[in-house]
């Protein structure tokens, strides 16, 4: 079971991850001015570098496996 990643099905910037900030950031969670490389590698990590953490949709209590 997923722990720390988003479900797959949502997407970024939609009313399910709930982001709309002016803060754009790569799938690495690094700072980017470029909107082209704006997306989210579906981590807390990338949830908390944009504020987002109270609409984080996994699991944080469970660890990964498999």
């Amino acid at each position: 079971m997923a722990s720390v990643y988003c479900p797959a099905q949502t997407q970024y910037r939609s009313a399910a991850c709930g982001y709309a900030g002016v803060a754009m950031f790569d799938v690495d969670g690094k700072p980017t001015s470029d909107p082209n490389k704006d997306a989210c590698g579906k981590r807390y990590s990338d949830c908390q570098c944009r504020g987002n953490q109270t609409n984080y949709p996994g699991l944080l209590g469970l660890r990964r496996y498999g």
